[in-house]
């Protein structure tokens, strides 16, 4: 809730354009990144959300925890259109997609306003991070969210992004 509490004053825009949910398996990080998303799913018009992580599997479950979400909140798909493919608001022209680490396409098309790393201990490195970054840098005010618990990767995705936390905390 602090990502979305703070706003600059002068233009609107959050403070926190980034954020880590460094949580134990298994806690319901899933289940809070598909509520938030259909939160924006609901709120922005015509801009799009990503779920992404280093592989399809991981990928696949959250994608489908925001699509059993928004079957809940609109049983009827009368307003959120789901299929395997593709979860659209119709009323406002947004959607969510899904990126990989090993998907041919990288984000580069794409203008992100609210973006799920899933997983992010399993990254080696930062290339995903960048991309999915620039897909969000036109925005005016994005938001990136990270996934993951504990890894044992060292020097990877998740060392940086903690030590960068950390550097902004102290």
């Amino acid at each position: 809730t602090a990502l979305l509490s703070f706003r600059k004053a002068d233009t609107g825009a959050y403070w926190f354009n980034t954020g880590l949910l460094l949580i134990a398996r298994k806690n319901g990080k899933s289940q809070l990144c598909a509520a938030l998303a259909l939160f924006y799913l609901n709120w922005l018009k015509g801009e799009d959300i990503c779920v992404a992580s280093c592989d399809d599997k991981t990928v696949k479950e959250l994608y489908e925890e925001i699509g059993l979400c928004a079957k809940q909140l609109d049983p009827h798909q009368k307003r959120i259109k789901t299929t395997i493919q593709k979860i659209k608001n119709l009323k406002n022209d947004c959607a969510v997609k899904k990126l990989t680490q090993n998907s041919e396409n990288t984000g580069d098309s794409f203008n992100f306003t609210l973006c799920f790393v899933d997983e992010l201990h399993k990254l080696v490195d930062n290339e995903m991070v960048t991309n999915i970054k620039g897909c969000t840098a036109s925005q005016p005010s994005p938001l990136t969210v990270y996934i993951t618990t504990q890894g044992d990767v060292e020097g990877g995705a998740l060392d940086q992004l903690i030590e960068r936390c950390d550097n902004k905390l102290n």
